[in-house]
């Protein structure tokens, strides 16, 4: 997979749960985005046991926030 995101964003994502495994890791599942907004809010489809602090749960879906996430979703549209 080896998807490449900038040095900053890393640094605006240190929660991350995962060590950034969702860069490197073949086997990492990406949670699917199911809507997309403009301003880097993803509705996503949860694919994950656990929680996640950029996950944010709301009574329509789940949001995720994660600054690496968006940027992935923003160049590979995956």
């Amino acid at each position: 997979m080896n998807l490449k995101i900038s040095e900053e964003t890393k640094e605006r994502t240190p929660l991350c749960p995962n060590s950034f495994a969702c860069l490197s890791n073949e086997n990492h599942t990406l949670c699917k985005v199911e809507r997309a907004y403009l301003c880097g809010l993803h509705y996503i489809n949860w694919m994950k046991e656990g929680s996640c602090c950029y996950k944010l749960q709301m009574k329509d879906g789940n949001i995720c926030i994660c600054p690496v996430r968006n940027e992935i979703y923003q160049r590979y549209q995956k």
